[in-house]
């Protein structure tokens, strides 16, 4: 049988004066351990490839990240988002290949950003920071600090 290849949104970041394209490792190990090959994606020159890299892939694992900017869900707090926010290009690519493989009804899973990403593409909004603006909110951690663990309850949707 034939291992699915799993592919992982791209996570940019800046350093030494140039832009990086990294995921962490416990998101590769995680797809090995369930029988899968995991392969980084990363966002193409013309947006008409999105949809063939969404036919090449079995499913997608949309990574956590930085905050998505503000403006693409009609914010009314960009104060209250972390200094380090989505670029452009990942908020463009994770939309767009979101959409072909919702599009292909192939499986997808998403944490943190990722899973904020799609409540937003699909018409939802979001609060910019949970502990600021809804009381007796779960503590999710510091940005890029220690991990926050809590349980969630998935339920299957139609397409």
């Amino acid at each position: 049988m034939k291992k699915p290849l799993i592919g992982l949104n791209p996570y940019y970041f800046e350093y030494s004066d140039a832009m990086w394209n990294g995921s962490k490792d416990g998101y590769f190990t995680a797809i090995w351990t369930a029988g899968g090959i995991p392969v980084t994606l990363h966002h193409p020159d013309q947006d008409d490839s999105i949809n063939e890299i969404a036919q090449a892939i079995d499913g997608l694992l949309l990574v956590g990240g930085p905050d998505i900017p503000n403006n693409i869900y009609n914010g009314n707090h960009p104060e209250l988002l972390d200094s380090d926010v989505m670029t452009p290009e990942r908020e463009k690519f994770d939309r767009n290949i979101f959409l072909a493989m919702y599009n292909l009804r192939k499986p997808m899973l998403a944490i943190c950003v990722g899973m904020q990403h799609i409540n937003v593409i699909r018409g939802g909004t979001l609060y910019e920071d949970l502990t600021e603006q809804l009381d007796g909110s779960v503590y999710h951690g510091e940005f890029n600090g220690e991990w926050a663990n809590h349980t969630v309850k998935l339920e299957k949707i139609a397409y």
